[in-house]
């Protein structure tokens, strides 16, 4: 028997310790118990580390804490001539290559979700996701 834990448009397989996506047959998302196209967004909820999902989901599961966050891309600023003054050093764990990586973040920008594969320093974002 599989144990899993079902919320929003997740499922969290906790055998398997992966995310999986529900789709309906239309190819819509399955979100809060109903077929929606996939532009549905829901306000961030917390960041990496919090024991929040981060970025959509309002739910908490020991499985999504970790799993979830650390197979998240990053999401880097615009370091341009344009970039907004906020921007700072943040860290990543890259699940490809199993290391935590820099990159730089602007914590103004909401244009898109925020990943909540996101770190103040290295040994927090290794302790998190390769522990």
């Amino acid at each position: 028997k599989t144990d899993m834990h079902e919320n929003a448009f997740l499922i969290c397989n906790l055998v398997k310790s992966r995310i999986e996506r529900k789709i309906c047959s239309n190819g819509e998302y399955f979100i809060d118990g109903k077929c929606r196209n996939a532009h549905v967004r829901y306000k961030r909820q917390g960041t990496a580390g919090s024991g929040r999902v981060g970025d959509f989901c309002s739910f908490n599961t020991d499985c999504l804490t970790v799993t979830f966050t650390c197979i998240q891309p990053k999401r880097e600023a615009d370091t341009g001539s344009a970039a907004p003054a906020g921007v700072r050093p943040r860290w990543w764990y890259n699940a490809v290559t199993g290391t935590c990586e820099q990159f730089m973040w602007d914590p103004w920008d909401e244009t898109e979700m925020q990943s909540p594969n996101n770190f103040k320093t290295r040994e927090h974002c290794e302790s998190y996701c390769r522990d």
